[in-house]
């Protein structure tokens, strides 16, 4: 066994193909969307790593992230690390965060690339169910109305 190439070593970077197929079916079969296993789907070693590495392809130095805080520290330092700069929006009881997320649209100077949202919200749970999935979604309209990506 121990002389056999394939039993040892490291797995593809971008995932077994077995397993990013299956991952493309899974989708087609949840969401009725298609998406390539070759160039679309890709298996990382957890979510951490899977969003710093989208931060590290996708932004460049000087890009605006909008990061609610409280946030886990790679949803700002993977944005740091990639030389974006990073704008912090409230996310605690008593503070309306769509409202405060509207306004770091609006203030933010180069206007923000990217946005970082996890659901349900962590760490804090400050906010729950769908409407939030649909109201972040409001806003990415309105910052790509904002002369964003």
């Amino acid at each position: 066994m121990a002389q056999r190439p394939d039993t040892h070593g490291y797995s593809t970077s971008r995932g077994i193909p077995r397993l990013r197929r299956a991952i493309s079916r899974w989708y087609q079969d949840r969401y009725d969307v298609e998406i390539d296993p070759e160039s679309e789907a890709i298996v990382t070693i957890g979510s951490k790593e899977g969003l710093a590495h989208l931060m590290l392809a996708t932004l460049d130095h000087g890009d605006t992230v909008l990061v609610p805080n409280p946030s886990y520290p790679i949803h700002i330092y993977g944005a740091v690390i990639a030389g974006a700069q990073v704008r912090s929006v409230p996310l605690v009881e008593g503070v309306d965060f769509f409202n405060e997320l509207e306004r770091a649209i609006r203030e933010s100077y180069p206007k923000p690339k990217m946005m970082i949202l996890g659901f349900p919200v962590k760490p804090n749970r400050a906010m729950r169910g769908t409407g939030v999935l649909r109201k972040s979604s409001g806003a990415g309209e309105t910052l790509r109305c904002a002369g964003g990506p």
